[in-house]
């Protein structure tokens, strides 16, 4: 039944943007018209079948993704959204947002390095009011199958700001003891991992884990499991599983 419906609803986008087009002037198809085209992808349904997301893309530039209501016909977009999921509960959408073409477009024509590119973001719908959530640097996230309200999502390193601060005011600044052996660890990559964050948008209850190389997330929600890896001379690794249902978190195995 939801496939039948996402075919109908895809169908009915696609006869929508093709009248559209052909409101205005004919225009003859060559080359010159391709980018212009535009494609429907990624086209999902809530668990509750009230909400429908898709996106389209043109051939070349950003894209838009799209939440629909099916029972007000109200429809919202984001420019560059993509990869969208909606939660197990019916409560939020989540999706990753492109840099801007043009940014990524930029960035490689000045031919930088994969650490300097252009990196995508995480945006989250809350469905109950369509408030949107925007998380910059985020590489990967996981929301579990079934009923639950937690979405789980992986950091990019973090960027190295260039330093601003003036002679005189660098000479009063201090430095705290542990701040300067984090900033002499990531210096020497005495850490692989990045930030990992476990977060409920509804309760707003957040935990965040840092130097995590890899992570997996239960199907129904319950635990999160994930690796820890620090490294000098010698790598030390630890595995973790956090309770989603206390909010704590135990060395695993």
């Amino acid at each position: 039944m939801k496939k039948k419906i996402l075919l109908i609803i895809s169908f009915a986008v696609f006869v929508f943007n093709f009248v559209s087009g052909q409101q205005g002037k004919k225009i003859p198809l060559d080359h010159s018209v391709y980018d212009s085209w535009k494609d429907i992808r990624n086209t999902i349904l809530s668990n509750d079948g009230t909400w429908i997301s898709y996106v389209i893309n043109p051939q070349k530039g950003d894209g838009w993704l799209y939440l629909m209501n099916l029972e007000t016909n109200r429809l919202d977009s984001v420019s560059r959204g993509y990869s969208a999921l909606f939660s197990p509960n019916t409560d939020f959408l989540a999706f990753k947002i492109k840099p801007p073409f043009s940014f990524t477009r930029q960035a490689k024509k000045e031919k930088k390095k994969k650490e300097k590119m252009p990196k995508d973001s995480l945006g989250i719908w809350i469905l109950t009011d369509l408030s949107l959530l925007k998380f910059e640097r985020v590489k990967s996230y996981k929301i579990p199958e079934e009923n639950t309200s937690w979405i789980v999502y992986h950091l990019e390193d973090e960027l190295t700001k260039k330093d601003t601060v003036g002679k005189e005011e660098k000479k009063q600044e201090k430095i705290k003891p542990e701040e300067e052996n984090e900033k002499n660890d990531k210096k020497n990559g005495k850490s692989e991992g990045t930030v990992l964050v476990i977060y409920n948008p509804i309760t707003l209850s957040e935990s965040q884990f840092k130097d995590v190389t890899e992570y997996h997330v239960s199907k129904n929600g319950s635990l999160v499991g994930f690796i820890e890896v620090k490294t000098d001379s010698v790598d030390h690794s630890k595995a973790y599983a956090f309770d989603t249902s206390e909010e704590d978190f135990k060395v695993s195995g």
